[in-house]
């Protein structure tokens, strides 16, 4: 699988190098949980001729560092015959693990690669052998939610996700505009809100406890802005019994900074 990951990886970056040179909108945002700063993930999104690339990289800070010091990348690519990729490395500790996948098409059930630096201490629940075909990446619904927005439609859809090792459907609801209204340098501005519900269909830990609720204890809610001409997601709200955590989108001198 690696090697056939690498083969097509590599030709897929050369058709993409063009595109990519072409300055991608580069999203910085920081994750609180109430006041207290968590995390910080920046996404690097490009959209054009029907290619598109994600590159995100996070990395814990604050308090949750005390926790845990955690830090990762993920990297997604789709080309325009349907084909995708996803890459993803993730660190806690020293515990690491790595997982890469493969769609050869839209229909067909994606390749899946995955190492961990030692196995996972809880069980997860099974993957329906047959769910995984006709799935998505983590990252489709945004641009697709994008491009809906970007046409006057509603902010709705369902999407069948896989990320290699969860599957599970989310499915977004149109809500209102909102005005977002925060202190500099956080995204101020006129939003289109959308609900997001989440099913589990596989991948998920079983372990219960303290920090594990279902989703019928979740909400999330997600607000999208037009940003160079094009939507995307400048706030992040999840509702959860330990509080509210947001992801706010941060802005130099008024405009979404550019990637060099």
């Amino acid at each position: 699988m690696r090697v056939v990951r690498r083969g097509v990886g590599v030709g897929m970056l050369v058709c993409a190098s063009a595109v990519l040179a072409e300055t991608p909108v580069d999203l910085h945002y920081t994750v609180s949980l109430g006041p207290v700063d968590l995390a910080d993930f920046r996404a690097a999104l490009v959209d054009i001729d029907g290619l598109q690339s994600v590159q995100v990289q996070f990395a814990t800070r604050g308090v949750a560092s005390w926790w845990s010091d955690a830090e990762g990348s993920l990297e997604v690519m789709a080309l325009p015959n349907a084909m995708r990729t996803l890459s993803g490395f993730g660190q806690w500790g020293d515990y690491s693990s790595q997982v890469d996948v493969l769609w050869p098409s839209a229909d067909r059930q994606p390749q899946v690669e995955l190492i961990r630096s030692r196995p996972s201490k809880y069980a997860l629940t099974p993957v329906p052998e047959d769910s995984t075909a006709g799935t998505v990446d983590p990252f489709a619904p945004v641009f697709a939610l994008s491009r809906q927005l970007g046409l006057g439609q509603a902010c709705d859809g369902l999407f069948r996700v896989f990320d290699g090792i969860r599957r599970y459907d989310v499915r977004v609801t149109d809500r209102q505009q909102q005005a977002i209204q925060d202190d500099p340098p956080f995204f101020s501005g006129m939003s289109r809100v959308c609900d997001v519900s989440i099913e589990r269909i596989g991948g998920f830990s079983e372990r219960r406890g303290l920090f594990r609720f279902g989703e019928e204890e979740i909400s999330r809610r997600v607000y999208f802005s037009e940003i160079d001409g094009r939507w995307w997601p400048v706030r992040f709200e999840l509702t959860s019994p330990l509080g509210d955590a947001v992801a706010r989108l941060r802005t130099a001198f008024g405009a979404v900074a550019q990637s060099d």
